[in-house]
């Protein structure tokens, strides 16, 4: 859980590495959030952004894309689908609490034996070149932004 407590700030962040690894068709499905309770006194807005997400040995940042392309990526460039959500993006005061989420799926039939393959194939050597590197870093700046009442 993300505590938050709003004192003369109007806008706090946390930072979040989330680290993948072991990837293959029809891998369970991964899923893990993060509770961001509301201590203060005053609703706050909760988004986050992508600072920067590395896939084996291809690293992309917040610099060259937006938040958007690179989920449109992590859902439609590889045989798995990794997609974020937010459940309420206004936390009320008082205890009030959000979850941010991240999904993982890959599912045994995936359609496109081609790329399974390719995947295999390129983790593999990832593996043998980088040792206990993880496959998939996705760095996470999640944000709670006080409303104004």
């Amino acid at each position: 859980a993300w505590k938050i407590e709003f004192e003369n700030e109007d806008e706090i962040a946390e930072y979040i590495d989330f680290d993948l690894d072991d990837l293959y068709p029809g891998v369970p499905d991964y899923n893990n959030f993060i509770n961001v309770v509301n201590y203060g006194e005053t609703a706050a807005e909760l988004s986050y952004k992508i600072i920067s997400l590395r896939v084996l040995n291809t690293t992309y940042s917040d610099e060259d894309y937006t938040t958007e392309q690179l989920e449109a990526m992590l859902l439609n460039n590889y045989p798995f689908k990794i997609s974020f959500s937010l459940a309420g993006t206004t936390i009320p005061p008082n205890n009030g609490s959000a979850d941010f989420q991240i999904n993982v799926n890959w599912p045994y039939e995936s359609g496109d034996d081609e790329a399974d393959t390719q995947w295999g194939h390129d983790s593999y050597s990832f593996k043998l070149a980088n040792g206990a590197a993880k496959q998939i870093v996705i760095s996470i700046k999640l944000i709670a932004k006080q409303i104004n009442p």
